[in-house]
């Protein structure tokens, strides 16, 4: 890519104007991107699978029953959903 010089030295000149050399900006650190975040944002880690016989009578019947008045409140997916998500979450 071809620059005019005329164009390159008012750039310069601009620059220098600034008190910016164009050694200070090309040393400056650029930001990633990723989907429009920077790169050191991240989301939570999805939790972690329950395993079901380490949970007391107490703790098994309070997740029962939250699920249950999940569904009665129209908290659903179905099950294709259900397994693309899995499939998804798991690289499976």
């Amino acid at each position: 890519m071809k620059v005019c010089p005329k164009t390159s030295n008012y750039g310069q000149n601009r620059l220098s104007e600034n008190s910016m050399g164009a050694k200070s900006l090309v040393s400056k650190p650029k930001t990633n991107l990723n989907k429009g975040l920077p790169s050191d944002l991240k989301l939570p880690a999805a939790s972690k699978p329950i395993n079901m016989s380490k949970l007391s009578k107490k703790e098994l019947d309070m997740k029962i029953q939250k699920s249950y008045d999940d569904m009665v409140a129209g908290k659903t997916k179905s099950a294709k959903q259900v397994f693309t998500e899995i499939r998804k979450d798991y690289s499976i």
